[in-house]
């Protein structure tokens, strides 16, 4: 993606609900992302789970992660709790991206998952103004006890680094990420 952007750098990368996202700052965010992912101890080869549908805040993320040498672990937040666990704990994945409004349905589980950390994403950070007010009404994450180890996205992209990320050389057969087919009427493979 970044040699190909370069040709492109000031071209729409990204239209998310009419807000469109230049190569240049999609570049600029995968490298916030790896630069916070190395910040919270992710390693070269380690899986982080992501309870959250495609929008751009995860686009970001799996980019971030193929970047640090690091596997994104997709989980579909529709399949159930117990689907839901053996998926995070089968990748030993440290941390978790959760959807805000599917916080409710982990948080029984939540203390099973042996995380280091939980970040909640939400569709509406990348929304254009009257989507992202209109969709922030309705507080989904209130029951999220955020603080050192439990982030809101915003907060995890705009963490202090000390270091920045490194990109790792791609290898051949390397896995850049998970995605389970299946898990609405059956357990996911």
């Amino acid at each position: 993606v970044r040699d190909n952007a370069q040709r492109v750098i000031d071209s729409t990368a990204i239209e998310y609900f009419g807000t469109k996202i230049s190569y240049r700052s999609f570049l600029e965010r995968i490298d916030r992302f790896a630069d916070s992912l190395k910040a919270i101890g992710v390693k070269e080869g380690e899986y982080v789970s992501f309870l959250a549908v495609t929008f751009p805040e995860t686009i970001t993320a799996l980019y971030a992660l193929n970047k640090i040498g690091a596997i994104a672990n997709f989980i579909d937040p529709r399949i159930d709790v117990e689907g839901i666990k053996q998926l995070i704990l089968d990748a030993k994945s440290k941390v978790l991206f959760v959807l805000d409004f599917a916080y409710p349905k982990i948080k029984p589980i939540l203390e099973d998952l042996n995380l280091e950390y939980l970040i909640t994403v939400t569709p509406n950070q990348s929304l254009p103004g009257i989507l992202k007010f209109a969709r922030s009404l309705k507080k989904l994450d209130k029951d999220v006890p955020y603080g050192e180890k439990v982030l809101k996205c915003i907060d995890f992209e705009n963490l202090p680094i000390k270091e920045k990320a490194e990109t790792i050389e791609l290898k051949p057969k390397r896995d850049a990420g998970i995605v389970y087919k299946g898990g609405t009427t059956g357990f996911p493979t």
